[in-house]
């Protein structure tokens, strides 16, 4: 919790100071870390970051809304944020904003590949059983080891 201390004595000194851009950023910065703490329910405050549009510094904000929403659970908007300004970001010059979008991006991207490929692994494994299965069944009925009369000691 110190960390949120030291955010919001520094927000006191944004504001005792006027200094409305600066403020902004850092209320940004601590939305981003209430999420991270305990996704916001004991530690959020009710003052809110505002950006007019085609700010010069909206990257920042879309990059920090997209990691809120990978923690909260909303991976999908992570990835429309991520998706739909990508190349404001990468154009921002803000080397540190990309590595951080490409690590989240991939990191959205990554869960379903994998249940995409657990998905084709269990579809393969519930194919082969019910051709064992069947196999067996045809192999038992057509094809018995003791003779024409299945019951000769053939149990299944």
């Amino acid at each position: 919790m110190s960390l949120l201390k030291e955010i919001d004595y520094y927000l006191h000194q944004l504001e005792t100071y006027n200094n409305a851009l600066a403020r902004n950023f850092m209320l940004n910065h601590r939305e981003t870390v209430s999420t991270l703490i305990d996704k916001g329910s004991a530690t959020a405050i009710e003052a809110k970051a505002s950006f007019p549009s085609n700010h010069p510094g909206e990257s920042v904000v879309i990059v920090h809304q997209a990691i809120r929403m990978y923690w909260l659970g909303w991976t999908e908007r992570c990835t429309h944020f991520i998706q739909k300004n990508w190349k404001m970001i990468e154009q921002s010059g803000q080397s540190y904003l990309f590595c951080l979008v490409n690590f989240y991006y991939g990191k959205d991207q990554m869960p379903m590949t994998l249940e995409a490929m657990l998905k084709a692994a269990q579809t393969q494994t519930n194919h082969l059983v019910s051709s064992i299965i069947l196999s067996r069944n045809f192999h038992s009925t057509k094809f018995s080891r003791y003779g024409e009369n299945e019951q000769e000691g053939y149990q299944k």
